[in-house]
């Protein structure tokens, strides 16, 4: 299997996902956190029904991707639905950004997307349940 994994491809992870489960969670899809097209989020919350002993409120894990600075084909939120899955079927309510990217932008935009993403996940996540 790790054989059919090199590297952060579309085609490792379309294979990691295919595998994946998909009935321990609902998503929340393309919630925006900024003004800009990229600054949208899913957010995963784990179905607390079929869980014993979770608290009233869900930890949360920000799972923000990692780019290639133009040195492959740009990847998004949707090709790591497989690491929601993992992190949900343990208990915790998972969020992934998408966010801009080289060569759009550069430094500091990027960390402004993602300080943008934690500012609206203090203010909102609650709603969720996290």
């Amino acid at each position: 299997m790790l054989s059919l994994l090199p590297g952060c491809n579309s085609a490792g992870l379309l294979v990691v996902n295919l595998l994946a489960r998909f009935d321990n969670y609902h998503v929340y899809e393309n919630l925006s956190y900024g003004s800009e097209k990229q600054n949208v989020m899913d957010v995963y919350v784990p179905e607390i029904k079929k869980m014993s002993g979770q608290p009233e409120r869900l930890p949360v894990v920000v799972f923000f991707y990692g780019g290639c600075w133009g040195g492959c084909k740009t990847l998004t939120k949707e090709h790591y639905v497989f690491v929601a899955q993992a992190l949900t079927a343990r208990g915790y309510l998972v969020v992934i950004p998408d966010y801009r990217r080289y060569p759009e932008v550069k430094f500091p935009q990027i960390i402004e997307d993602a300080t943008h993403t934690v500012e609206w996940i203090k203010m909102n996540i609650g709603q969720y349940g996290g």
